[in-house]
């Protein structure tokens, strides 16, 4: 099913080596995806209208990047 989710700058929608039980489609403002390195975060990528985040979490059942927003954001959430 599908829904629309509205996160604040700031939080986290994804979170590494947690369960993947949904994917988001980015609809409006801006994400950023990460890692944890030895020095520190590493930023992978950011996602803008229409990236599609968290599909690989969803299919393989962990989580591979933490995934923050950056602004207020809208998101289409599928299950």
């Amino acid at each position: 099913m599908a829904s629309i989710r509205e996160v604040s700058a700031g939080e986290r929608i994804i979170a590494i080596r947690q369960p993947g039980i949904e994917m988001y489609t980015v609809i409006d403002r801006k994400l950023q995806a990460s890692i944890e390195g030895k020095s520190g975060r590493i930023d992978l990528d950011s996602h803008l209208r229409g990236d599609i985040v968290g599909e690989a979490g969803l299919f393989f059942a962990k989580r591979t990047a933490n995934v923050d927003a950056v602004e207020d954001t809208r998101l289409l959430r599928i299950t």
